[in-house]
């Protein structure tokens, strides 16, 4: 898949699960609360399972732009979705993917 992020076409691709990547990334923004998990589902496949400590119960990972990473997950089974990643580049990442425009309120101070 190709994004358009920061006026520039770049790559938007799945990658494994567990993969080494996503190591060291963390909270950067959040997905509406009416992003659905069938609806992340019907539009990235079906996610990776959780975390081994039973915060995450699904994930999906991406990487975007040569070296950007992007995960978006579910938290301590809280309501809605976080996005995490190596910058705050991922939540406009996410967000271009689905289609949306990332307001301000989605990124982490």
């Amino acid at each position: 898949m190709v994004i358009k992020l920061a006026g520039a076409t770049v790559g938007f691709e799945r990658i494994g699960p567990g993969s080494k990547a996503v190591w060291g990334t963390g909270l950067q923004g959040y997905l509406p609360s009416d992003v659905s998990a069938s609806a992340l589902s019907g539009f990235f496949g079906r996610p990776d399972r959780g975390s081994e400590d039973g915060k995450v119960s699904r994930q999906w990972a991406f990487r975007f732009a040569g070296s950007g990473i992007a995960t978006v997950y579910d938290w301590k089974g809280g309501p809605g979705f976080n996005i995490g990643g190596n910058s705050k580049l991922a939540v406009a990442a996410v967000y271009a993917a689905l289609g949306l425009e990332a307001p301000p309120e989605a990124f982490v101070a």
